[in-house]
């Protein structure tokens, strides 16, 4: 038999067992992986088993104990069959004990990653980060979330987007609500605040000074990246003899990587040439003064939606904040709200304008 017909026996059998194991869902045993053997052989085929919790568990805890070893083994293959698995499950709500493994393997993807490849790690800790989402940890990892905001962009979004009241969290952000490097994530950091005071409203000042943090930051990334670009085209005409097929040479352009922003954001057409998406920053100044009531209404709103208050004080904030100029907004958080008040409420506003 040719080694392609070996391979393509093989590619038939692993495909049939597929077919088999979905068709089957069978429940598994409690102990169906004690190793990384029983991994090996399983790891294909545990998303068309039923959820288990003690499996799950089980696997979060192996993952954990052989994160460090030196022998060889496929960390991302471990955390995206775990991903694969939890997904079978009805619920995303487990015992504290397998909740505290998640939050060691998350642990894991920030701080301990020299046996991981650069080109494996972004993916092994946004499916660390997905296993870790709407947990609920005690107080001493969300304070290593706080001690721990700048390792990854990751950690600010388990920390911002926790789905509990937390006085870690809240301190936390009474200390940096006018720190440069948060300014951007303005609606979560409001959330908090109104889990304390209901009735706060965000100042123009601080609106004012986050778009201004954040046009600095976007010139900053946009002059790095145009001067790269020249150094590159001068390299490039002066050794072009020497960098012939240098195509397997690292790319370390750096990233245009502009501030993320909830409101239009019109672009330099002067770029278009070169296929990039610049803002055009004197259009940008211009049209968040005109609109800066309407951006306070938004970022309300959302603050609202990311707070920890009950549902009707999120929606009567929604509502206070409402105008004709937010509908798509307060229509988008009615729906991620699920809430039939706040939708019929809107419904009724719509139909009464002439």
């Amino acid at each position: 038999m040719s080694d392609f017909d070996n391979t393509l026996k093989k590619f038939k059998i692993k495909d049939t067992k597929r077919a088999i194991y979905q068709i089957r869902n069978t429940y598994p045993d409690d102990d169906l992986i004690k190793s990384y053997k029983d991994f090996l052989y399983i790891r294909d085929y545990l998303h068309y088993y039923q959820f288990n919790p003690t499996v799950f568990h089980n696997l979060v805890e192996l993952t954990n104990n052989i994160w460090d070893t030196t022998k060889r083994i496929s960390r991302l293959s471990l955390v995206n069959t775990l991903k694969r698995y939890v997904k079978q499950s009805e619920s995303r709500s487990f015992e504290p004990k397998t909740t505290q493994l998640l939050f060691q393997l998350f642990q894991h993807t920030i701080c301990q990653t020299e046996r991981i490849s650069k080109k494996q790690l972004p993916e092994i800790q946004r499916i660390a980060n997905y296993l870790l989402k709407d947990q609920v940890l005690n107080e001493q990892a969300t304070q290593w979330l706080c001690d721990h905001v700048s390792s990854s962009p990751h950690v600010i979004n388990r920390m911002l987007r926790y789905p509990s009241e937390s006085k870690n969290i809240t301190r936390w952000v009474g200390e940096n609500c006018d720190n440069d490097n948060w300014r951007n994530r303005r609606a979560e950091l409001i959330g908090w605040v109104l889990n304390e005071n209901p009735s706060y409203i965000v100042a123009d000042k601080v609106l004012i000074a986050d778009f201004e943090c954040m046009n600095r930051h976007d010139k900053k990334v946009l002059k790095e990246y145009l001067e790269f670009q020249k150094f590159n085209d001068q390299i490039d005409h002066e050794f072009q003899h020497l960098l012939e097929g240098g195509d397997d040479l690292p790319d370390i352009t750096p990233n245009l990587n502009f501030s993320k922003r909830f409101y239009d954001v019109p672009l330099d057409l002067k770029f278009s040439r070169m296929m990039l998406s610049v803002p055009d920053f004197n259009s940008l100044e211009d049209d968040f003064f005109i609109g800066l009531n309407n951006i306070k209404s938004v970022t309300m709103q959302w603050g609202a939606y990311y707070s920890k208050l009950p549902l009707d004080k999120k929606v009567e904030i929604i509502k206070r904040f409402y105008n004709i100029e937010t509908y798509w907004t307060t229509l988008k958080l009615g729906k991620k709200l699920g809430s039939l008040p706040l939708l019929e409420w809107l419904l009724r506003k719509l139909q009464n304008v002439n």
